[in-house]
């Protein structure tokens, strides 16, 4: 809050590495990537996100990937979709999956670090 972000990581170092399941520490490894952005270490926060969403079961596609990989992927969100309008989509129930919304909260933080990483 005050930009101590010397203090700030100092801490939340300390608070990570002991051994706390991750669902207890993912504020704070939130907190770290939003310092790292904030101190424009961008690979740093993009590292982070990766570890957390490791951490939390899932998997992340490599760092270099081909069109077909894209286009395949691409294929597959559509096929999910099933051409249900934007209505539609709006109205499925919400996430109740703990593990699953703090997956989706570091694709969130992973986007704004490779945006503006590049």
């Amino acid at each position: 809050m005050i930009g101590d972000l010397e203090t700030m990581e100092k801490l939340v170092d300390e608070l990570l590495s002991r051994d706390f399941p991750i669902k207890q520490v993912f504020e704070a490894y939130e907190v770290k990537m939003l310092a790292a952005q904030a101190a424009n270490r961008f690979d740093e926060a993009i590292s982070v996100a990766l570890e957390v969403r490791r951490q939390l079961g899932f998997k992340s596609i490599p760092t270099k990937v081909s069109k077909l990989t894209v286009i395949r992927e691409f294929h597959k969100t559509k096929k999910a979709v099933q051409g249900r309008s934007a209505e539609e989509l709006a109205a499925l129930p919400k996430l109740t999956d703990q593990r699953v919304a703090m997956g989706q909260r570091m694709l969130e933080l992973l986007c704004t670090s490779t945006y503006q990483g590049e």
